[in-house]
């Protein structure tokens, strides 16, 4: 009998530190931490504002959850948080919030809040996540290097620099990395 309860309470220890290993999901912010928790980290926040009562945001909620927990696994500096509009209408109202859901991404410690552009399924979530977490320009050093970074993203753009730039040169490389800052979400832009 003894024995038995071992091997059931080690059995619960092990369920117990599996759940709480897995069970994070995306972080709720309210009016009580919102401007705390998201200037705290230099990180990338993609935002979900939502009411319990829709049933898009139900199907979006898990989806969500999953992918702030990928997201951590994968140790992107990118966080998923949802906020309850019904209960924290003031922060909802202070981001233009008017439907539901409505997804932001906040960058610069709230510096820039720009619309969500990615999709709504695990996998496009996923992957716009990561498209955020990485670095808005590349520099591609070979041309194998160059091909991998076309094949990654449907639209891509390639700045060919010259080897000796002048100010000219300069101005417009200071350009790209503008641009890239601005659409890195969406588009790949490379220096070759």
């Amino acid at each position: 009998p003894m024995r038995y309860f071992l091997v059931f309470l080690l059995g619960v220890l092990h369920l117990t530190h599996l759940c709480s290993i897995s069970a994070h999901g995306a972080v709720e912010l309210g009016v009580d931490n919102f401007d705390e928790t998201t200037k705290q980290a230099d990180v990338v926040w993609l935002l979900d504002f939502f009411a319990p009562w829709c049933g898009h945001c139900k199907r979006l909620g898990p989806i969500w959850d999953e992918v702030a927990d990928l997201a951590a696994e994968e140790g992107l500096p990118v966080r998923l948080a949802k906020i309850d509009c019904t209960r924290h209408s003031k922060i909802c109202d202070r981001f233009g919030v008017s439907g539901y859901p409505s997804l932001k991404v906040m960058m610069d410690r709230g510096a820039r809040i720009v619309p969500f552009r990615g999709g709504r399924d695990r996998d496009s979530v996923l992957a716009y996540a990561r498209r955020l977490g990485g670095p808005a320009l590349s520099r591609p050093n070979s041309v194998a290097e160059l091909g991998a970074f076309l094949g990654r993203q449907a639209v891509s753009f390639v700045y060919f620099a010259p080897d000796r730039p002048d100010k000219d040169d300069e101005a417009m490389l200071k350009a790209v990395e503008e641009a890239a800052a601005a659409v890195y979400d969406t588009a790949a832009i490379a220096i070759a």
